[in-house]
């Protein structure tokens, strides 16, 4: 597989490497999200938090969490980088 790989067109590669990349970190993001919303997010104290009365505190900090994971323990690569 890596011979046929790397006979592409550079131009193809480089777009099969930006959705790879690109989709393994919407699905780790997801993942990840979805633990913390059905663990952490179920605690009532959390649940009861709003900013600005209407946006629920958990869904900012969330997110920032889940990036900060992803950027500190995970590595993401594609096998149509150069």
């Amino acid at each position: 597989m890596h011979e046929r790989i790397a006979r592409m067109n550079p131009l193809l590669r480089k777009i099969l490497h930006i959705f790879s990349v690109t989709g393994t970190f919407m699905m780790l993001y997801g993942g990840i999200y979805l633990i913390l919303k059905y663990t952490i997010g179920r605690i009532p104290i959390i649940q009861g938090l709003y900013i600005f009365g209407t946006v629920p505190l958990q869904i900012p900090l969330f997110m920032i969490i889940t990036l900060l994971i992803i950027k500190r323990f995970i590595r993401i690569s594609s096998p149509y980088q150069d």
